[in-house]
């Protein structure tokens, strides 16, 4: 008969008490696991010390848009940066500038970076003067 407060507690033999006074298993101890490596877009604040001293650009926008504001922000640096780069340097045919576009796009020049405050992203650009990039986009904006 089970009892109103639980399972009906039952009365102890003597081998029962060897196996209930016997040791418990050590607990395991916590391991730290090993941090995830970072993926394209958003990286969070940890990452913040490699960038000490880099060149960048801050942009803002609407609160809670910061993800939608990243993707835009990495898409436009993109597109700028492969637009430059395919200036300098014309392709003969359309397989090889296919190529080039499929190169580029998996070696990636660019990366956003969310700061953790509201409304503020961060986006470095590998190989490229910063200041010349958003001049010029800035110029084209407002043409």
């Amino acid at each position: 008969m089970a009892s109103l407060f639980g399972k009906l507690k039952r009365a102890v033999a003597g081998d029962d008490e060897e196996q209930a006074q016997a040791p418990a298993p050590p607990k395991k101890q916590k391991t730290e696991a090993p941090p995830k490596p970072a993926g394209g877009q958003g990286r969070r604040l940890g990452d913040l010390r490699m960038l000490r001293g880099k060149a960048a650009i801050l942009f803002t926008c609407p609160t809670r848009m910061e993800r939608k504001a990243c993707h835009e922000a990495w898409e436009l640096l993109s597109e700028a940066v492969d637009g430059e780069q395919s200036c300098a340097s014309p392709q003969k045919s359309l397989a090889a500038s296919l190529k080039a576009e499929a190169k580029a796009s998996k070696a990636s020049k660019v990366a956003t970076y969310d700061l953790g405050s509201q409304g503020v992203g961060w986006a470095t650009v590998d190989g490229v003067d910063v200041v010349e990039l958003a001049t010029r986009l800035v110029r084209d904006a407002s043409e």
